[in-house]
């Protein structure tokens, strides 16, 4: 997606919901730079067939995006950055 659209969408997400968490890593390796959220009583996905869950917990969030070579950021709805994560470090 970051070939074909260059900078016309600056913002693409991984959802860790439908990708799985691994996948979801990939992607933001591949040029994904938002991980998406933990989805409160998703049912979307789970219709879907989604095996992911619907939680996860801070500090995992953490650990997928460190070991993708990316830096954490806590952003807001329109991917303000509003601060690092203050969380411990890893699972």
């Amino acid at each position: 997606a970051r070939i074909v659209l260059h900078n016309r969408i600056p913002n693409i997400q991984a959802s860790w919901v439908k990708l799985g968490k691994k996948l979801a890593q990939y992607a933001l390796h591949c040029g994904a730079n938002d991980l998406g959220g933990t989805l409160m009583e998703e049912k979307i996905s789970k219709s879907a067939g989604s095996t992911s869950g619907e939680y996860m917990p801070p500090s995992e969030f953490n650990w997928i995006i460190e070991n993708a070579g990316r830096i954490p950021v806590v952003r807001d709805t329109i991917y303000s950055h509003q601060r690092r994560p203050t969380y411990g470090q890893g699972r």
